[in-house]
């Protein structure tokens, strides 16, 4: 590619943008194609991937944990909630701590 073409592309994709910009475009729309030439009428944002953080609810990441080898879910914390406050500290000094064993 010469270098006048490159600033012709380079202008093109600045002022008209692609639609996407991933080596999986032409995987998708090959796929697309294939799809549609036997009779679906799959559109290729069906097919693109998604990368990145997505919502999913705590029912099914505890199942997906929970599929694991040797996964034992019992408990999940949740983001939405606030942890239980700690009661306040008292002004003065308090009760002693206790010695679990006296003999040491």
């Amino acid at each position: 590619m010469s270098a006048a073409e490159f600033a012709f592309w380079k202008a093109y994709r600045d002022r008209h943008g692609f639609p996407v910009d991933r080596l999986e475009a032409g995987t998708v729309l090959a796929g697309v194609a294939t799809a549609r030439a036997m009779g679906s009428k799959v559109e290729p944002k069906h097919l693109i991937p998604r990368f990145g953080p997505q919502r999913v609810s705590m029912k099914t990441l505890a199942a997906q944990l929970a599929a694991l080898p040797g996964a034992k879910v019992r408990y999940i914390p949740r983001p939405d909630r606030k942890p239980k406050q700690l009661p306040p500290a008292p002004d003065g000094p308090g009760p002693a701590p206790k010695v679990l064993n006296p003999r040491r």
